[in-house]
């Protein structure tokens, strides 16, 4: 049988996926900043904003991500649970525990930003 709401599978892996982009965007980032200086990037010395090269729209992808993204995320979220638990689509159970998953993988964002053991978002934040 096929679903009814496959776009409730596809958004719910793309909340799956959404902490680990924000984590690949500021390395990203940071390795951008690497080819144009010379040198790894350090809080306080080198400005992200201020690095010259091709690949420092990543900076302004990364902005993006978290001045647009992040509140996206908050408000699908429930917005998604909500549809899961009253729709009760084919599956729904499956969704919910991708949207707990999801979830559990911003928890580990948030754990491994404030960790930051390369001083990449201090330096991206700077």
């Amino acid at each position: 049988m096929s679903e009814k709401m496959p776009w409730l599978r596809r958004a719910t892996w793309a909340l799956c996926g959404f902490p680990v982009l924000v984590l690949a965007s500021y390395y990203a980032t940071w390795g951008a900043g690497r080819l144009a200086l010379g040198h790894w990037p350090r809080p306080s010395v080198d400005d992200p904003k201020g690095i010259e090269g091709g690949l420092m729209w990543l900076y302004d992808f990364t902005m993006g991500l978290l001045m647009v993204g992040i509140p996206v995320f908050w408000l699908a979220l429930p917005v998604l649970a909500l549809v899961c638990l009253y729709k009760r689509p084919e599956g729904w159970l499956d969704r919910l525990l991708e949207m707990a998953l999801a979830l559990a993988f911003f928890f580990v964002l948030f754990i491994f930003t404030a960790w930051d053991p390369h001083s990449v978002i201090e330096w991206f934040a700077d």
